[in-house]
């Protein structure tokens, strides 16, 4: 290889010296900024801590996330604490003495560029949640948010614990996808579809557990990868149809509530469910739902049926 013709995609030089390349990343800094271009600041861990420079978060809960001087860039929670600033990451906590339940309150919106509890069981509620596909990492435990989501890209569940979301008294106003990588999303609320607001996918060794009647938007298509769990928990709901091979079990009702012209293909094993299945279209264009796997409703109905629409056509077909 050529390495002094060879460029890395930022324009920097493989084989110069690296006060060189630095020296050329800091022009290219200043071109973007005479270019009227602003560039993005980079987010830190902001970690929860409202004991000032003691060791550690301190147990007091209560505690507002947006008000006061309530975190710390310092995981250890040995440096005097200072406001929250949008664009970072929320650690709860500093140290590791705020362990088993507490409350965060939030006043009107704040912009984490995501989330990660590293130990206890917070509950956060009030305000807005502003994410932008951003991730929500749970080490262990029980984590509930009861604050709107709002934003654009959805969100990623990561870790091992359980990230219960809703219960907030509107609906959440976030698009894009969610994504169960990792541990178990529980859906709860108040407001019918109001919870999750788009496209579901769950993981292998994941789970997706909705804790309420109707917390899932009818449009959204769940995805339950191989080797994944789709609980139903006794809960009824309406969706937009079934993909993947993984797991859906726990009893309930669930409706397909299928998009115009969709087809989608499950062929994991759905036991334990009443199954009904209708079109949700005004223009006759057919809605298709393929189960090739495992179906055993145990004693429920299945029921085909057309939608409220004159027009409305459905195709369930049984491989």
């Amino acid at each position: 290889m050529n390495r002094a013709s060879s460029h890395e995609p930022n324009g920097l030089i493989f084989g110069r010296p690296r006060h060189r390349q630095l020296r050329r990343l800091a022009a290219l800094c200043v071109a973007a900024v005479y270019a009227g271009q602003v560039l993005p600041a980079l987010a830190v861990p902001y970690y929860l801590d409202d004991n000032s420079n003691t060791a550690g978060s301190g147990v007091t809960t209560p505690v507002a996330w947006n008000t006061g001087t309530t975190w710390s860039t310092d995981s250890t929670g040995s440096s005097a604490t200072i406001a929250w600033a949008d664009g970072n990451q929320a650690v709860f906590s500093a140290g590791n003495d705020r362990v088993g339940a507490y409350s965060v309150t939030i006043t009107g919106t704040v912009n984490p560029s995501g989330i990660h509890v590293e130990e206890g069981s917070p509950t956060i509620s009030g305000g807005t949640i502003n994410l932008g596909a951003d991730i929500l990492q749970i080490d262990g435990g029980t984590t509930a948010i009861q604050s709107i989501i709002s934003g654009a890209g959805g969100f990623t569940k990561t870790g091992a614990g359980t990230l219960v979301v809703g219960g907030n008294p509107s609906a959440n106003s976030y698009t894009g996808k969610a994504i169960v990588s990792q541990g178990i999303l529980g859906v709860t609320g108040t407001v019918g579809d109001g919870t999750i607001r788009g496209d579901i996918d769950i993981a292998s060794g994941a789970t997706l557990r909705p804790d309420a009647n109707n917390m899932i938007i009818n449009t959204s298509v769940i995805d339950v990868a191989g080797g994944a769990t789709f609980n139903r928990n006794g809960s009824g709901d309406a969706i937009g149809g079934l993909t993947g091979s993984g797991n859906i079990i726990g009893g309930g009702t669930l409706e397909l509530d299928l998009r115009a012209g969709l087809v989608t293909t499950f062929s994991g094993s759905m036991t334990g469910a009443a199954l009904s299945v209708r079109g949700n279209n005004q223009d006759g264009t057919i809605a298709k739902q393929v189960l090739t796997g495992t179906l055993n409703t145990s004693g429920g109905n299945l029921d085909i049926k057309r939608g409220n629409g004159a027009n409305d056509a459905v195709l369930l077909q049984l491989a």
